[in-house]
């Protein structure tokens, strides 16, 4: 049985813009973060928020993800 947290633990600016960056970096199979989101992203901008650009997504924590998310607006 699980629980929703009442807050979430990491909060997103923008959910669907959340939701596009994870989807897009899962969507091409052993591809590195950079490879997967270089059309959103450059290499410079993951490595600013401090993400190597040479992990892949599956190694990234929830946090990266909203942090790529909250920050790629900014950038």
């Amino acid at each position: 049985h699980l629980t929703p947290h009442p807050t979430p633990k990491y909060q997103a600016h923008d959910f669907e813009h959340f939701k596009n960056i994870v989807k897009t970096a899962f969507s091409s199979r052993r591809k590195t973060i950079h490879n997967g989101l270089k059309k959103i992203i450059h290499t410079q901008d993951l490595q600013q928020i401090n993400i190597s650009p040479r992990c892949r997504p599956e190694e990234l924590s929830v946090a990266q993800f909203v942090r790529i998310s909250n920050e790629i607006k900014v950038l």
